[in-house]
């Protein structure tokens, strides 16, 4: 498989490094030397300088071989020309767009231009806060199987019903649909065995059917209610997108935004959202407002400096949760680790969504955990895999790893020692990066990485 992306920031940063570890080839196209060379430095890539929407460009780089092609500049007339270009000239199958701006992604326009898959980090963002809002106390969400199946992230405190218990005898998880797949204890992340048990300061993660989503509160989110009042910082288009839905589910919500024309425009497109004119840093007004009286404080300017200091002030309140958008991927766990609940990237959000759209198939992963330490992958169960028609107990599936559920038709197992996989079974795997080349050889499936790395050289310009 050759894929070519275009863009060498964080978004191409982030699909590079994820494909250049399962394609034959990755090709990364920029204008920018410098970042160029900081992605040959650190990943197993060929480049090329160039434009990318430059027919010239294009050839350079092989396009005319490429499967995919993968456009995520910060322009988006200039990813849409990369696509349309290479659709034209070079009938590459699959073409994928980051477009920000809505009006570009209706279905009749991507259509014309011959576009596979238009994403939008704020809209993949905002569908993110959405799912950690709709389960109340969560860190972390992944879903697989438009929903069918989650996996929820926590941190532990002392009021939890779990602790100092081992996980095999807590028999109110297994009668629940509940299973533990991971415990991060001092920042180390493992999958547990029957014998351990939670501490206070963990972090799990737990998966879960939909239908068992409510089963959750009893474990994680004790006492605490739905959520009824937010607050948003920023009239961002992540900011506009989240009220737009919040006002469906009748939450009350209230937008700080300091520029007065954008708060022109949310007050006529927001219908029952209180739009704010104010600096949100100021506490004196976050006071008049009651942010104290909030129950989640959502921090989505285009400010990331601004959403990490207000997050704090909305903390250091009252705000019984915050969640923070920012843009560079560093800043993440350092926003944890200060002590805001949620964290998220917009172009983190579109990239795993481009990712998840490239690895269709037998095997494709559909999210990583804290800074690549674990990855939540979905597999088709093949009929000459070793893990079907066996009791999981007699899998000796690798250390490491485990299966977390099984999706057939629309019947959910949360797996136990007697439950079987059988052929065209979805398994959702939880496993440790370092026990991913294992959990591929159980599978028999040359699925995440097709084959070798390419070993051609394209020289720079």
């Amino acid at each position: 498989m050759r894929i070519v992306i275009i863009g060498a920031g964080e978004v191409g940063y982030f699909l590079a490094k994820g494909l250049s570890s399962e394609a034959k080839d990755v090709i990364v196209i920029d204008r920018d030397e410098a970042r160029l060379a900081a992605i040959q430095e650190h990943l197993d890539v060929q480049t090329v300088l160039g434009d990318g929407s430059s027919l010239h460009t294009l050839q350079r780089a092989g396009a005319d071989r490429a499967d995919i092609l993968i456009a995520v500049t910060d322009s988006d007339e200039g990813n849409m020309m990369a696509c349309v270009v290479s659709r034209v000239y070079f009938q590459i199958d699959q073409v994928i767009a980051r477009i920000r701006n809505t009006d570009f992604t209706a279905e009749p326009i991507l259509q014309k231009l011959s576009i596979d898959l238009a994403i939008s980090p704020e809209k993949e963002a905002a569908e993110t806060i959405l799912k950690l809002l709709r389960i109340p106390n969560a860190t972390e969400v992944i879903d697989f199987e438009d929903g069918k199946v989650w996996l929820v992230g926590y941190q532990i405190d002392q009021s939890s019903p779990l602790l100092n218990q081992p996980l095999k005898d807590l028999s109110a998880l297994r009668e629940a649909s509940v299973l533990i797949a991971a415990i991060v204890r001092n920042e180390r992340l493992q999958i547990p065995k029957g014998d351990d048990m939670v501490q206070p300061g963990d972090a799990v993660y737990a998966v879960a059917p939909q239908h068992s989503l409510d089963n959750l509160k009893q474990f994680f989110a004790c006492n605490i209610p739905d959520t009824q009042r937010v607050m948003i910082i920023g009239g961002s288009m992540i900011g506009e997108y989240l009220a737009r839905h919040l006002e469906s589910q009748q939450v009350d919500v209230k937008l700080i935004e300091p520029s007065l024309s954008r708060c022109h425009h949310l007050s006529e497109v927001l219908h029952y959202t209180v739009v704010l004119n104010g600096d949100p840093t100021q506490i004196d007004l976050l006071l008049e407002e009651n942010m104290d009286d909030m129950d989640v404080c959502i921090a989505v300017s285009d400010d990331e400096q601004t959403n990490i200091l207000v997050s704090l002030l909305a903390r250091r309140l009252g705000v019984r949760r915050t969640i923070c958008s920012v843009s560079k991927s560093e800043f993440i766990p350092i926003a944890n680790s200060i002590g805001i609940d949620a964290v998220i990237s917009p172009r983190l959000s579109a990239a795993s969504a481009m990712l998840s759209c490239v690895r269709q198939g037998g095997v494709l992963s559909v999210g990583t955990l804290r800074d690549n330490e674990a990855e939540a992958m979905e597999i088709i169960a093949q009929a000459t895999s070793k893990i079907v028609n066996r009791p999981i107990y007699q899998l000796h599936f690798p250390k490491g790893a485990l299966i977390a559920a099984i999706i057939r038709g629309r019947q959910i197992i949360i797996p136990q020692g007697q439950d079987m996989i059988v052929p065209g079974d979805r398994v959702i795997i939880f496993a440790l990066s370092k026990a991913i080349r294992q959990v591929e050889k159980a599978l028999q499936v040359e699925a995440r990485r097709v084959g070798r790395r390419g070993t051609g050289q394209i020289n720079k310009t």
